[in-house]
Parts: C-alpha cells; structure tokens; sequence
C-alpha cells in the first residue's frame, strides 16, 4: 500500500486537487455558487488566476443542469468568453442529465479532463435514480460514482449542492459529505452581504478550515479581499456556529421538563437571546425534526421526545 501512495496532484494549490471530489454548497440563490464555479471552469480553460491562485490551462467540462444554454452563454460572456477569442480555452458544456451520466460511464480512461464541473447534485443524482438527497442507501453508491470517475481521470470534479432550509449546512445524507473529498462552503458575509466568504476543507489539503472573502467586480468576475480579513471571519463564522448548537442543546433540555406550544418570543425570553438567533436555531431544528409548528402555524412544539406530547399551550 505504501508503494501506491502518490503526491497530492492539485488543479488550485491547497484549495482543489485532480483525482479528488469537490462538493461545493450554500444558501440557495444568495452564495453565488453557480457563478463561482462558473469562474473556476473559465479560470482553468484558459489558464487564468483564480482568486488571486495560478491554475494552469487544461480541460473542462462544465454541465449547468439547471440554468439552460441561454443563461450559461449570457453568464459566460460577462466573463468575457466568446466565440470568436483566438485565446479560448478547451470548454466543452452539457445541459442535460443524461448527457453528463453518459460522460461518466463511457469516457475513456485516456482522455483527458482537468475540471469537470457539475451544477446541481440534485439534478444528475436524479438521473441515477436517486429519489431522496436525504437517503443514505441511495446516495452513497450514487457518489462513489462520481468519487470512482475523479479518481480514474484524474480529474477534479465539482459538485454544486444546496444548504439545507436553515441555511447552516449541507442538504441531505450524511453520505453527501462522507463520499467527497473536499468541501467548500460559499455564503453571504454575516457583516456584509454583498460579499462572499469562502471556506474549504480538504482531506489531503492543509490542516485546518482555510478561506477566502470575495467581493464582484466587473460583469461577474471576482476579486479576492485581503487574506488578513478572513481567518478572523471563519473564528467568527465557527463561535456563531457553536453558539447556535450550543442554545439548541438547551432548548431542547428546557423543552424536556416544560412540554407545551410555544411562540417564538416566549422562547426568547426564555432563553434571553435575540431575535435573529432563535428564529435561526428553531429553523435548523424544524429542518432536522425536533420541532413542529403548532396547530394554524402559531407558536412551537418539541417533538423530539416521545413524552412530551401534552396539549399546553403558552400562545403570546
């Protein structure tokens, strides 16, 4: 085994490597995931910087399966790709599921691809006859797949998936973040919107959650902000985080022995946390099945305890 262990080979030093499974996730239409990772394909078909890193020309394939042609070659030209660059990159676009499933399958073993990039999982895991993100039984074979295609190319694949409704993490199985390599979260900065931080991961990568906040520029492109702004942005972004699991393990113990429908005030006041906080804890927890809303939508109830299903009601 030792004899078959070989250099990490990166595509973007640090932040993406070749042979590996990216999964790339965030908040659904605020992360602008689809036009970073639009940027990254341009960036590497015709070897142009991303974020401030080098990444050598190479070969892509990039599948939208949700926008169409139209919006991807509107979208590609804001990044100044067009038809007639005597520069252009190797691009090759597929906009429907059973064309990147057939690419998966049958592309040899020699031909060469550096990026394949595949927006969104939903989409292409329904052409595997995935019926639930949230089934594990489906989804891990369905990832190995893609993992097994990474691996055989030597190539790196991106994935683009959604946060779930609470907006705090990945959507569905955990066999989504089992089955990948590396993961990159990209969401709205929590002091300023219009900018994006950018956290990734990886296994064979840095140790340690690394970064970077990006802001638009001109048409769609991206400009890094300086690097000395975000590791205190990912401490900030990881205590929020803690914060949140951390009232949430107490809601749920205060729940316990004071059964009863709740508003969402009532619960505020309890916990003697701001507004914004609890709304957030009681969305991920609704997500996750702890909790319900009570009858006509009004107030709360913890349903995470079989006992607990008394008729008291503290409306207010």
């Amino acid at each position: 085994m030792v004899q078959a262990a070989t250099p990490v080979e990166w595509l973007i030093e640090g932040m993406l490597a070749k042979g590996a499974l990216t999964v790339v996730a965030g908040p659904a239409k605020k992360g602008a995931k689809s036009i970073i990772t639009m940027q990254l394909a341009v960036c590497t078909a015709y070897g142009q910087p991303f974020l401030g890193r080098p990444v050598p020309k190479g070969k892509v394939i990039y599948a939208n399966l949700e926008d169409g042609a139209g919006r991807v070659g509107r979208r590609l030209k804001l990044h100044g790709v067009t038809a007639e660059n005597p520069e252009g990159g190797e691009m090759l676009g597929l906009y429907y599921q059973e064309d990147v499933r057939t690419m998966l399958e049958v592309m040899p073993r020699d031909s060469a691809c550096d990026l394949f990039v595949i927006d969104p999982l939903a989409h292409i895991a329904a052409a595997y006859g995935v019926e639930s993100e949230n089934d594990s039984v489906q989804m891990t074979p369905f990832m190995a797949t893609l993992r097994e295609f990474a691996q055989r190319q030597r190539c790196a694949v991106v994935l683009v998936h959604h946060y779930r409704k609470a907006g705090d993490m990945m959507r569905g199985s955990t066999a989504i973040e089992a089955g990948s390599d590396g993961w990159w979260d990209v969401a709205p900065d929590i002091e300023d919107p219009n900018k994006k931080l950018i956290k990734w991961t990886l296994r064979d990568g840095p140790p340690g959650e690394q970064g970077a906040l990006v802001e638009f520029g001109e048409g769609t492109s991206l400009k890094a902000i300086d690097a000395d702004e975000v590791k205190p942005k990912i401490e900030k972004e990881k205590r929020k985080r803690e914060s949140d699991e951390e009232l949430q393990e107490r809601l749920a113990g205060w729940w316990k022995d004071n059964p009863g429908c709740y508003s969402q005030s009532n619960l505020r006041a309890v916990m003697s946390v701001g507004q914004e906080k609890i709304r957030r804890v009681l969305t991920a927890m609704e997500v996750v099945g702890l909790v319900v809303r009570g009858e006509d939508k009004q107030g709360w109830r913890f349903v995470g305890h079989n006992s607990f299903e008394g008729d008291n009601s503290h409306e207010g």
